[in-house]
């Protein structure tokens, strides 16, 4: 990824801790001042480590939990959309 953006899109992306906010930065340095990023998390657990380094950085949460039942050979999905604004 080369360049700043104001939308950033990942998914599945919280494999691990990430105790020292590895990729909050990477983020941030690729995020333009006034920028969003969406991430899907299928609820790993490893969130809460994630917002507070995005908070530090700037980044304000908002979370809609997503559920969609199996249908037509689909599998049912649970996880959640993190959407982080900075202005």
């Amino acid at each position: 990824m080369v360049g700043r953006y104001d939308l950033i899109i990942g998914s599945d992306l919280l494999y691990e801790r990430d105790e020292t906010g590895t990729l909050a930065r990477f983020i941030a340095a690729h995020a333009l001042p006034a920028a969003e990023v969406w991430i899907i998390d299928p609820d790993r657990g490893n969130r809460p480590v994630f917002h507070r380094h995005m908070d530090r950085l700037g980044f304000a949460l908002h979370q809609t939990t997503l559920r969609a039942a199996a249908l037509d050979g689909q599998a049912a999905y649970k996880g959640r959309l993190l959407q982080y604004r900075r202005a």
